[in-house]
């Protein structure tokens, strides 16, 4: 996965999916923030199976080679 971001769009973009990120201990992968970097353009997304949130960033974002990985929120 290779994509380009702007600083202030990959920030709204996050800021957008944060609130759905797990607080609480439990599965590692909840407290990530997916982000899939198709064809269509990146998509990101958080849940911690009770809210899901998915954010399709529009401007500021382009893939170069498509892919998906989950980062902690805390890195983010």
């Amino acid at each position: 996965m290779k994509l380009t971001a702007s600083t202030k769009q990959l920030g709204a973009a996050i800021k957008a999916v944060l609130p759905a990120v797990a607080t609480r201990p439990g599965l590692p992968l909840l407290s990530g923030v997916r982000i899939d970097a198709g064809e269509a353009g990146p998509a990101l997304e958080a849940t911690d199976l009770e809210l899901f949130i998915r954010h399709f960033p529009i401007e500021g974002i382009s893939v170069e080679r498509p892919g998906a990985a989950v980062v902690p929120a805390k890195a983010l």
